[in-house]
């Protein structure tokens, strides 16, 4: 691996008085209509939000489209908020669902496991889940086997490429509730193959997701460079995105499916 990643939110009643003139009744007839109408108002918007204040806006943009384009509008959205340093796009965010390129075809992922890569220890001590609601980003360098041709692989832009791996699962979980993992494959190194990938679980990200996207990852006024990232986002990767990168390997089933095999780096 080149790099950690390999790149890879009460009125009062006036006293009654009979001495008031009859101006003053018109103008306090005046006021508490104009207070009615603004508290049946208020009734009208709390029945129109079920009765439920909305709260903060989660993020400023969000994706307008359902399902399979919620997720290629969240690719396309984030990809281009990263650079290299000459201001060439990072990598492009490919987006699919679970599959591997076989030999003639593309073969469905039926399941993904997470093993501890210990040796000696049984595949049956390995996590396994469906992969029947999970959903994959390809972060692709447009270097051979989408590597990135430009520079060379450092830690900061290893980090870069995991903040950029975090946000795309961010906006997924928040925005399309028919995902409940998400694999973010890494660009490998220069002239290697793909080997690292980040894996998360809805769970794995829901204290994130439960205040306003600017709270985890302020947007960026400028687009985002190896080495340009705040103090704030490198503690955010740290504790959102590192704990959460593997290896990975694919192994076909007997049925011609293939099930996606995640191992701590540590262990490769």
């Amino acid at each position: 691996m080149a790099d950690p990643v390999s790149e890879p939110t009460a009125l009062a009643r006036p006293p009654a008085q009979q001495d008031v003139p009859r101006r003053r009744f018109g103008i306090a007839y005046l006021t508490l209509a104009a207070i009615l109408g603004a508290a049946v108002g208020l009734i009208v918007v709390l029945a129109a939000n079920g009765g439920k204040d909305s709260g903060p806006v989660w993020s400023a943009w969000k994706p307008t489209d359902s399902t399979v384009q919620t997720l290629d509008q969240i690719a396309k959205y984030v990809g281009p908020e990263y650079a290299l340093p000459s201001g060439r796009q990072l990598v492009g965010v490919l987006s699919s669902p679970p599959l591997v390129q076989g030999a003639d075809q593309a073969v469905p992922v039926r399941a993904i496991a997470i093993t501890s890569g210990v040796p000696g220890r049984s595949a049956n001590d390995a996590q396994f889940y469906g992969a029947a609601d999970a959903w994959t980003y390809h972060l692709c360098g447009f270097g051979k086997n989408c590597a990135i041709s430009e520079g060379k692989a450092s830690i900061e832009r290893g980090q870069l490429l995991r903040r950029e791996a975090l946000e795309l699962a961010l906006y997924t979980f928040k925005y399309e509730k028919s995902v409940d993992s998400l694999v973010t494959f890494m660009p490998p190194a220069l002239g290697g193959q793909p080997k690292a990938a980040l894996f998360f679980r809805r769970d794995d990200l829901q204290s994130a997701l439960k205040v306003p996207l600017a709270q985890t990852l302020p947007p960026p006024t400028t687009r985002l460079l190896p080495g340009r990232m705040s103090a704030n986002d490198l503690e955010r990767v740290r504790e959102f995105a590192d704990p959460h990168v593997y290896s990975f390997q694919f192994q076909q089933l007997a049925d011609g499916s293939a099930i996606l095999v995640l191992q701590p780096p540590t262990a490769a």
